[in-house]
């Protein structure tokens, strides 16, 4: 699968191990509606996850699928809270402009993608 890079933040997508993470741009019509002022957090879920080669692997252990993280979408998922506490969408959006010298309002939309990708698959919340 050759790799695009269509948004600051590639996202979790059910992809072989080493498959590409490239978000294609429609994905932005179904991503949720989040604001600065959203909380979001990581849920305890059916996943095992490994690092490996500056990718964040998470398999299912239910169903053998396997999902990826690397460079911003991997950074703004460290950025939330490890323990499950809510995390300001506010401080996310701030430390990955600052990271990635992006504007707030694309990586808004970038996260939007993002957390829906991660909620979609259980290991995120977000919450308004």
């Amino acid at each position: 699968m050759p790799e695009t890079q269509v948004s600051v933040l590639s996202g979790a997508r059910a992809v072989p191990l080493h498959g590409g993470l490239a978000i294609p741009s429609p994905c932005y019509a179904s991503a949720m509606e989040i604001s600065l002022g959203s909380r979001i957090r990581r849920v305890d879920s059916q996943f095992v996850d490994s690092e490996l080669d500056g990718e964040l692997v998470f398999m299912n252990v239910q169903d053998g699928e396997v999902f990826g993280l690397r460079e911003a979408a991997l950074r703004a998922w460290k950025l939330i809270d490890e323990d499950g506490d809510w995390t300001p969408v506010e401080g996310v959006v701030a430390s990955l402009c600052e990271e990635f010298e992006v504007d707030a309002a694309t990586c808004l939309k970038d996260l939007a993608v993002l957390l829906d990708d991660l909620s979609s698959v259980g290991l995120a919340e977000v919450a308004p």
